[in-house]
């Protein structure tokens, strides 16, 4: 089922599932990833790239994989449409933008992985996101990236030629802004590194 699981590539170009059930039926699309420092997955799964008929899972998931791999769990089943996701460092807070109601939310991250003290962070939607090395999430806002600080608050606007989907720190010091947009790939050199 094309679109309807995580996978791995490994840098000799090898391809593994990681996940494609959830409770015996497959994943509705995954969207976004992030890595927990443990070595856990969090991932969205909305109902975006998916064939038609009825949607597999019940709900929009935000889930999370075990860091051997030994068990899957849908942490939040409650964001209409979750799709851009990104943990901080600590790993002690995730971001999860839902599309529907157009903010961002934030949560505790506890010691067994599940996620407590849910808040929006802020209204506005991404698709894909990053956090700098202070702490500043970057949204694909309209038009270009949105830097917000950690109180939520939009600090710096960096436009762009066409819509953004996604975004990420990279390049030989860390210092590079690669912007994915829908047709087009940018890198901004930035001051800051994630």
């Amino acid at each position: 089922s094309s679109g309807q699981l995580v996978s791995r590539m490994t840098m000799d170009g090898t391809v593994t599932t990681v996940v494609d059930r959830y409770n015996g039926k497959p994943l509705n699309s995954p969207n976004d990833i992030w890595i927990h420092p443990d070595g856990s997955i969090y991932f969205t799964d909305p109902r975006y790239r998916c064939p038609d008929g009825p949607q597999p899972q019940p709900s929009n998931n935000v889930f999370r994989m075990a860091p051997d791999g030994s068990e899957l769990t849908s942490v939040n089943a409650h964001i209409p449409k979750p799709n851009g996701i990104m943990g901080t460092k600590d790993g002690k807070t995730l971001y999860v933008s839902d599309t529907e109601s157009q903010q961002i939310f934030a949560f505790d991250i506890e010691d067994d992985g599940s996620l407590s003290n849910a808040r929006v962070f802020a209204k506005r939607v991404s698709d894909g996101m990053t956090l700098d090395e202070h702490g500043n999430l970057y949204l694909t806002d309209w038009g270009g990236v949105s830097i917000l600080n950690t109180d939520g608050k939009r600090i710096e606007f960096i436009p762009v030629p066409e819509q953004p989907a996604n975004v990420a720190f990279g390049g030989a010091d860390g210092k590079t802004l690669y912007v994915a947009a829908h047709q087009g790939l940018y890198s901004i050199e930035m001051t800051v590194t994630e």
